[in-house]
């Protein structure tokens, strides 16, 4: 490898003899066309765009790819740093791809080890842990809930129950009492996967697991396969992936 470049927020590993690079950008999690670290990302894709003229190259994103507005700062707004990153691949013509085992697969693997009532509110409070991240959110928090119960619905089959608003509400006093669940503080932090506290912390911290194990032999098929890649994650994967990332990619020629 002739040059490792590493900050807070980004990574660029190569070129190799091959002359294959990879550039890590950390994102968070944030829909804000104004905030910085867009700016930042226009910059360091275009570092890319120039070091790959002429290779094979893919992006991958933090979610699956799916009709993005075609202005950069529109996209960013509908879909944070995933519609960020696909608009920015789509307008330059490179591959897009999200690496992560399908929702199907994620849901199986965790009702297999854990209780799946357990399962499905973990499910839920992080998307509504997500939905206070959002700048100006388009929906209402009860909007939010019923939404994601609607989603979590499809896979009943695997829950052996299909999940409505009664359930939650049983559920959550079940878990928490009398906890308001319209508290950001309160679901980062049965969110943070960081931390066992708590047996929802322990599902978060699983689901990540398989999706970081899922996310790294993607990457290192694309890799293995000549391509140049550019990766749009948020920051939590990025702190257990770049150092794996850094280990085999500077053992290859």
């Amino acid at each position: 490898m002739s040059e490792n470049q590493q900050t807070s927020q980004t990574l660029k590993l190569g070129p190799t003899l091959n002359g294959q690079v990879l550039f890590f950008f950390a994102a968070r999690h944030d829909n804000n066309p104004q905030d910085e670290q867009f700016i930042l990302l226009r910059k360091f894709w275009s570092e890319f765009i120039e070091a790959t003229e002429g290779r094979k190259k893919i992006v991958f994103i933090e979610g699956v790819p799916r009709e993005t507005p075609s202005v950069f700062d529109e996209a960013v707004k509908q879909r944070g740093e995933v519609g960020a990153g696909q608009n920015l691949a789509q307008t330059a013509g490179v591959p897009i791809q999200c690496p992560e085992p399908d929702d199907t697969q994620q849901r199986q693997s965790l009702s297999e080890k854990f209780d799946p009532d357990e399962v499905v509110y973990t499910l839920i409070v992080q998307n509504l842990g997500a939905w206070f991240r959002r700048t100006n959110p388009s929906t209402t928090f009860q909007e939010a809930i019923e939404r994601t119960l609607k989603r979590e619905a499809n896979f009943s089959k695997i829950y052996g129950f299909t999940p409505d608003n009664k359930w939650l509400l049983e559920q959550h006093a079940k878990l928490f009492g009398s906890q308001n669940l319209e508290d950001r503080q309160f679901l980062d932090s049965i969110t943070d996967p960081r931390t066992t506290k708590l047996k929802i912390n322990k599902i978060v911290a699983a689901r990540t697991q398989i999706r970081n194990d899922y996310i790294l032999n993607n990457i290192q098929d694309a890799w293995s396969e000549g391509k140049s890649i550019f990766i749009v994650y948020g920051r939590g994967h990025a702190t257990v992936l770049i150092p794996q990332l850094q280990n085999f990619i500077n053992k290859k020629p």
